[in-house]
């Protein structure tokens, strides 16, 4: 081998070597990064959970309570109230009183930002739902909307509902377990760090382990009425009567607004009432009274009971009478394990975890 082939062959390998030892240092960059912003996401969902102390709690509305709100909405919006949504007050009617366990909830439905780092992707710019979509797809058309931000201010993306604090939709009920399931992983794996840290900046508390889940219908509704306050806070809307408040909300959801663009509830938890739908954790739908199962048999042909999930808090597409705190979304919708739409998406809970 002469002299220049030699040096052909090794300033080959050299280059080799140079780029896979960048590469690797990209990795590393990298998989520090996201490993940076897991442990970020962590911290900002647990500093706004929202400890909810338990209480005596009848859900749903009685048949006076009921009419009132529909003809008080009824004559505030002049919205001519279908017959189909009338029937549905069956699944409203209040039950005996229940006690419910002290719980935490999130103060804001879960965002893009925090669905992108436990998750990889963003349903809302991959084309999800669409069963023809790959897995590799989905991955070029993420790197593809990441580098459409590169080029625009992120303002001029808002209109399409995309961002970092915008709710995540097009989620199915499967889905916010499965994003569950794996933030309940990184929270262990962060465990020790999460209680160190916290403790350290906040002295003389003490750091209380979550185990995060969906709330369940009936606690749902109790954080949405204000908690072991609700005879005092029953309103109609998650923490106003206040109907003008919500045409005016409304009126900003042409597109998905920002999380925190609405006022709170009487427990400090935002947008509860006309954003977005969210995901309870039962599992099937119960009549409050009997405790059996419902479900639409005019619309669901063949579906079993056991198949529905139950979505509360309205929607930004719907009219103020899908906002109400004790409306259920189920009879309205296809609300089954594995379905999504655009308006729909799901808010945190936990359970405190017993101390060892």
């Amino acid at each position: 081998m002469n002299k220049n082939v030699r040096r052909l062959v090794f300033g080959g390998i050299k280059g080799l070597i140079i780029v896979l030892i960048a590469w690797i240092i990209v990795k590393m960059i990298t998989a520090y990064n996201h490993n940076k912003s897991e442990y970020e996401i962590l911290c900002s969902i647990y500093d706004n959970m929202e400890i909810v102390d338990g209480g005596k709690f009848t859900i749903g509305k009685d048949s006076i309570a009921f009419w009132n709100e529909v003809n008080l909405i009824k004559e505030t919006t002049k919205d001519s109230i279908d017959e189909d949504y009338k029937e549905y007050y069956i699944y409203e009617n209040s039950a005996k009183s229940e006690y419910v366990t002290t719980f935490y909830i999130n103060k804001f439905v879960v965002t893009q930002k925090q669905w992108k780092v436990i998750m990889g992707y963003n349903p809302i710019v991959v084309g999800y739902g669409d069963n023809t979509v790959t897995s590799c797809s989905k991955k070029w058309r993420q790197r593809l909307y990441e580098c459409l931000c590169w080029f625009m201010d992120s303002e001029k993306m808002e209109y399409t509902g995309v961002g970092d604090d915008f709710p995540i939709n097009f989620v199915s009920w499967d889905d916010a377990k499965e994003f569950i399931i794996k933030l309940n992983k990184l929270n262990e794996e962060h465990r020790k760090t999460l209680k160190t840290e916290y403790e350290k900046a906040h002295p003389g508390k003490q750091y209380v382990h979550l185990k995060y889940k969906l709330p369940t219908e009936i606690e749902w509704e109790y954080a949405a009425r204000g908690g072991k306050n609700w005879k005092e806070y029953d309103y109609i809307f998650s923490g106003s009567n206040s109907i003008e408040r919500i045409l005016f909300d409304k009126a900003l959801f042409s597109k998905v607004t920002d999380i925190a663009d609405i006022d709170s509830s009487k427990l400090g938890l935002y947008n509860m009432s006309g954003n977005v739908f969210e995901w309870c954790a039962d599992e099937g739908v119960r009549d409050y009274k009997t405790d059996t199962l419902i479900y639409d048999k005019k619309k669901h042909e063949g579906k079993h009971p056991k198949d529905y999930r139950v979505l509360r808090g309205g929607s930004y597409v719907l009219n103020a009478y899908c906002s109400r705190v004790s409306y259920r979304g189920f009879a309205l919708y296809h609300n089954f394990a594995d379905t999504w739409d655009m308006d729909v998406s799901f808010r945190l809970a936990a359970d405190a975890e017993k101390p060892e």
